[in-house]
């Protein structure tokens, strides 16, 4: 395999673990706050939109390295 599908994969297990690990578990905490009534702290807001750019990233390198073919 080109070294460009291997760094997508890389990359792509990346995207999955920030997903898995920082952007559910906070959006879920989040939601239980929403649903009880407690405000919502916004710097937990601010990092959940961080941690979402991160993610939003990942993807635009997979693709990138997906799209685009050297030579």
């Amino acid at each position: 395999m080109e070294p460009r599908v291997w760094i997508s994969l890389v990359v792509f297990a990346i995207a999955s673990a920030i997903l898995i690990l920082l952007v559910i578990p906070t959006q879920a905490n989040m939601l239980n706050k929403a649903e009880v009534g407690e405000p919502i702290d916004p710097a937990t807001k601010g990092r959940l939109h961080s941690i979402t750019g991160l993610y939003s990233i990942a993807w635009l390198i997979v693709l990138a390295l997906m799209i685009i073919k050297p030579g």
